[in-house]
């Protein structure tokens, strides 16, 4: 977990020229390594200046696709320093995102990011989900949570609504 952490604080450094808004602040990044498990927190940024500049951009430019394919962003990406099977889950203090190690595209990046206020997530999981499903729970600071699909691209907006409506509830 040592070599994960530090190959991925390296990879969200090396990204972090040109994809967060002005002022945009990274809070954390979460990793869940197994279906059923929570996820185990593998970064944690107070704020983007954290580690000496915008932490965690270029975190956005991954797409979320539960039908799998073919890996095809370069080695030096943070696909790379995903196992398989693994979910990075990244929240700033505006969004929200959701990416797999086979879904990491460098290429027509898409944002897939839900509007979130700063702190709303405090725990995800990810369950066992039918062919072309990936459930993830989200809990927030008011007790709540929700279900949401992060692996369907068709109904996404349904996803941002989900956790959108959610997150209001705080």
């Amino acid at each position: 977990m040592d070599l994960l952490r530090a190959n991925l604080v390296k990879i969200v450094q090396k990204k972090a020229a040109s994809s967060l808004a002005d002022g945009e602040q990274v809070l954390a990044v979460v990793m869940c390594q197994e279906e059923g498990t929570t996820f185990k927190q593998a970064l944690t940024y107070g704020t983007a200046s954290t580690l000496g500049g915008a932490v965690g951009r270029g975190l956005h430019d991954a797409l979320v696709d539960s039908r799998g394919g073919e890996v095809t962003a370069p080695p030096t990406s943070m696909a790379e320093c995903l196992p398989t099977g693994a979910l990075l889950v990244t929240w700033t203090d505006r969004r929200v995102l959701v990416f797999t190690r086979s879904s990491m595209r460098d290429r027509n990046p898409k944002d897939l990011a839900a509007e979130l206020p700063a702190g709303a997530i405090v725990a995800a999981e990810r369950g066992k989900g039918k062919l072309g499903t990936l459930p993830l729970t989200l809990r927030f600071t008011d007790g709540s949570e929700t279900v949401v699909d992060a692996g369907s691209l068709n109904r996404w907006d349904e996803v941002e609504a989900a956790i959108a409506g959610q997150a209001g509830r705080g």
